[in-house]
C-alpha cells in the first residue's frame, strides 16, 4: 500500500471516529443489548436496535457534554479540570434524572420509540461511569496515548454490564408491566432530529471531524497526571449507581395502553349496564339517552383507532 493511502486511511479512521472495542460505540451497543436480551422483559429485534442506537448516540451527539459520559469538565486550551468533583458528579446526577424525566413523558404519550432511544441514554451514562470514572477528556486522551485507553478496560466492561443490569431492573421498578408494552415495540425509530432533541446540550456538543481532530492531536502533557483526576474507584462509586437505581425505580404509576384501554372498556361498559335500567319506552327514552351519551365510551372508541394521545382521565 502506498503511504499517501496509508495516510489516507488513517485521516478517515480519526475524522469517522472508528471504534470496535471495549467501552466504544460498538462496546455500548454490545452491552445494551445482552443486557435487554437477558433482562425478564421480551424486547423486539427493532426495540433492540433503537435502545442500542440510544446507548450510542451520546458519543456523537452528546461529544462535548461531559455529564453524559461521566466526566469531570476541563479547560480546553489547558485541559485542566475547571469543577470539581462533586460539581462534576451533580452535573452527571441532573443528567441522568433529566433524561428519566423525558422517559416518562414519552411513556405517557405512547412515544415508545422516544422512549428506548432515551433509555439507552440512561444506559450509556452508568457505562461510561464504569470506564470513566470521573475523569477529565484531557486525562482521557492521555491515558489513550499512553496505552491505558479507559474504554478498553475489562474490568470497566464488567462493571458496566453490571450497572447497567441494575438499571434494568429499576425500570422495572418504575413501570411495571408498561416496560414489557415498550420492549414488545416494533414500529420504527426516532428520527434524526428527534434523536439530536434527546441530546441536552446545543449544536456545539456534536461531535465533528475537527473536535475529533483536536482530541486526538492535541500536544502531550508535560507530567503524567497534571490532568488527573477522578470521582473515586469502581467500589466507591457504587453507592452513585445504587442512589441513581433508587431513583430510577421508584413506581411512577403509569399506565400500560392495554391496561388503560380496559379499564376505559370496563367504564363504559359499567355506565350503559347502568342506563340500561332506566325504562325504554316513550316517557323515559330521552333520560336513557341522555344517560348513555355520558358514559365515556367515545374516549375508549377514539382510543381504540390507535390514537398516540392518552385520553383524559
Amino acid at each position: 500500500m502506498k503511504r499517501s493511502t496509508v495516510g489516507l486511511v488513517i485521516v478517515l479512521a480519526v475524522c469517522l471516529g472508528t471504534r470496535v472495542v471495549g467501552l466504544k460505540p460498538s462496546g455500548h451497543r454490545s452491552v445494551t443489548e445482552a443486557v435487554a436480551r437477558s433482562s425478564d422483559a421480551k424486547f423486539s429485534r427493532r426495540a433492540l436496535q433503537i435502545i442500542a442506537a440510544g446507548a450510542k448516540a451520546a458519543d456523537k451527539t452528546d461529544w462535548e457534554n461531559p455529564a453524559a459520559h461521566a466526566q469531570t469538565r476541563n479547560e480546553e486550551r489547558t485541559g485542566l479540570p475547571n469543577q470539581s468533583s462533586e460539581e462534576a458528579m451533580d452535573d452527571f446526577r441532573g443528567q441522568m434524572q433529566r433524561q428519566i424525566a423525558f422517559v416518562d413523558s414519552a411513556m405517557r404519550g405512547g412515544n415508545y420509540d422516544e422512549a428506548l432511544f432515551r433509555l439507552g441514554y440512561i444506559f450509556h451514562g452508568v457505562q461510561d461511569l464504569a470506564s470513566h470514572r470521573g475523569i477529565t477528556n484531557a486525562y482521557h486522551r492521555q491515558l489513550t496515548r499512553q496505552g491505558q485507553d479507559p474504554d478498553q478496560s475489562q474490568a470497566a466492561l464488567a462493571q458496566a454490564q453490571r450497572w447497567t443490569k441494575q438499571m434494568m431492573q429499576a425500570l422495572r421498578g418504575r413501570y411495571g408491566d408498561l416496560l414489557d408494552e415498550v420492549a414488545a415495540y416494533d414500529g420504527d425509530g426516532p428520527s434524526a432530529e428527534e434523536q439530536e432533541i434527546a441530546a441536552f446540550s446545543d449544536a456545539d456538543a456534536v461531535r465533528t471531524a475537527q473536535g475529533l481532530a483536536t482530541y486526538r492531536f492535541a500536544p502531550k502533557s508535560k507530567e503524567r497526571n497534571e490532568f488527573a483526576r477522578n470521582w473515586g474507584t469502581l467500589a466507591a462509586l457504587a453507592p452513585l449507581v445504587d442512589e441513581l437505581a433508587a431513583f430510577i425505580g421508584r413506581p411512577q404509576g403509569i399506565m400500560s395502553k392495554r391496561r388503560l384501554e380496559i379499564q376505559m372498556k370496563e367504564a363504559c361498559s359499567a355506565c350503559l349496564s347502568g342506563c340500561s335500567q332506566i325504562k325504554n319506552d316513550d316517557l323515559y327514552s330521552s333520560q336513557r339517552r341522555k344517560c348513555n351519551n355520558s358514559c365515556p365510551c367515545s374516549e375508549w372508541i377514539l382510543y381504540g383507532t390507535g390514537s398516540k394521545e392518552y385520553p383524559k382521565k
